[in-house]
């Protein structure tokens, strides 16, 4: 697969995040950033950042992380996950500093390899999966945008990537469909 179709479903985020690593320290600890940065949607040079003091309480009574975006200088709050909150008390409300990935480049040339799903995954990963299991739960895109950033649509659906029976479940969900049904 292209690597820029690969995300991680809840599902797999779920079973990394309660994967048992202790014995591989060095391993928990980049899991552990990662596992932020799909919960979060951000950027690694923000979901990298993220710590206790960035936690606020909203009028609506629940947590959020108000973070001010590196590369555009916007605040956004992200609703804070339980897992996210779990990291942090994990490392005294700051996540542990992991080397960013050395992206590889091959130029212009065109290649084909077999690779483990793994070995597809790239710090962009999170917040691509970030955005598509939130939009596969029928959130609107201007509250996927509320959270990621992304300026237009059209930037956040680059970050989409469902398949064509992913895309028809989720078209089954919608009115036309559940009316009919109901007709039934």
């Amino acid at each position: 697969r292209d690597v820029d179709n690969v995300y991680l479903t809840d599902e797999r985020i779920n079973e990394l995040y309660k994967y048992d690593l202790s014995d591989r320290p060095a391993w928990e600890k980049v899991r552990d950033v990662f596992v932020v940065g799909c919960l979060t949607g951000q950027r690694i040079s923000d979901y990298k950042r993220i710590n206790a003091k960035m936690i606020v309480t909203l009028t609506d009574g629940n947590r959020y992380i108000k973070l001010k975006q590196e590369k555009t200088g916007n605040t956004v709050y992200i609703p804070l996950d339980y897992r996210v909150d779990d990291i942090l008390n994990k490392y005294n409300g700051e996540l542990p500093k992991v080397y960013d990935q050395k992206e590889e480049q091959h130029g212009a040339m065109e290649y084909t390899a077999r690779k483990r799903f793994c070995d597809l995954l790239k710090t962009h990963t999170a917040r691509r999966s970030f955005a598509t299991n939130m939009y596969k739960t029928g959130a609107s895109l201007n509250s996927i945008m509320a959270i990621t950033g992304h300026s237009s649509e059209q930037q956040l659906k680059t970050y989409l990537k469902l398949d064509e029976s992913e895309k028809a479940m989720l078209a089954a969900k919608e009115s036309y469909f559940t009316k009919l049904r109901a007709i039934k």
